[in-house]
């Protein structure tokens, strides 16, 4: 016995027989998302499709409904559910729901603050003192060089196309849309990297909680450059909030930022 699967996609249709002892939907969209040519990553709703699948699945085998019953009230069982929905009684108001193992949902964020609340308070009662610093970070897809590297080689293999990405910035721009699930894995092994190898041995942190935020899409218009989208922000910030923003290594005489003094990954001078 057999589960068949039809994608219609590009270069003809896509059929997979998973046996019966299939492996779990999210395996199965794990899979279908590294496959070799790539088709699946860089369709534009494939991938909100089959999380939505997941989220459905999950929501169904791991939430619960709960009944709210006032003290003093007698137990309501399954059967006298089932009665009063069938008598046509609505008690839809009574009924609570919770998923706190289903990613995203207000139930599953307040689960994590109380996890983070908890070690908090150990460290509190350990004398050990409060967090010591809070940070942020932000994935510099179109600056990482390493990153480049890595799509140049993943759309060479997948799509047999070679590019320049350093020097292209359409191009660049076009890889980082269309392969979105190898420019977010690339920044969590960077972002694991980065907690492992200088947190811990360079400033000495013990233990620590972070999550990931994921901003809206800066769309583009009229095909312009990296240099007049900035020019435009920047007169826009200046004209509504008088606000200005400048880099300590300033400007060249030619008005243009001194990336020679920056370090990398934007600029090209040496690291501190």
């Amino acid at each position: 016995m057999a589960f068949p699967c039809l994608f219609p996609y590009g270069k003809g249709d896509f059929h997979i027989n998973w046996p019966v002892t299939c492996p779990s939907l999210h395996d199965w969209a794990e899979h279908l998302l590294w496959y070799q040519d790539g088709r699946f990553a860089r369709h534009k709703v494939w991938k909100f499709v089959v999380h939505n699948m997941i989220m459905r699945k999950r929501a169904l085998e791991q939430s619960r409904f709960f009944v709210d019953q006032q003290l003093g009230d007698p137990n309501i069982t399954v059967a006298d559910l089932q009665e009063r929905l069938a008598r046509g009684d609505t008690f839809t108001d009574k009924l609570l729901y919770f998923g706190a193992n289903l990613r995203g949902t207000a139930q599953y964020w307040h689960q994590r603050c109380r996890e983070l609340r908890a070690l908090v308070e150990f460290m509190v009662n350990e004398k050990r003192g409060l967090p010591s610093f809070f940070m942020t970070g932000s994935c510099a897809k179109f600056y990482f060089p390493p990153l480049r590297r890595l799509l140049e080689e993943y759309i060479l293999q997948t799509k047999g196309e070679e590019v320049n990405l350093a020097e292209d910035s359409n191009a660049r721009f076009k890889a980082v849309q269309e392969n979105t699930h190898a420019v977010v894995s690339y920044f969590d092994l960077r972002t694991q990297a980065y907690h492992e190898k200088v947190l811990k041995p360079v400033f000495g942190v013990s233990d620590y909680w972070y999550r990931y935020e994921f901003a809206k899409s800066r769309a583009r218009e009229d095909g312009c450059e990296e240099e007049e989208y900035a020019a435009r922000l920047s007169q826009w910030a200046d004209e509504t909030f008088a606000m200005t923003a400048l880099h300590p290594a300033g400007n060249d005489e030619e008005g243009q930022p001194r990336k020679d003094l920056w370090p990398p990954p934007e600029g090209t001078g040496e690291p501190i």
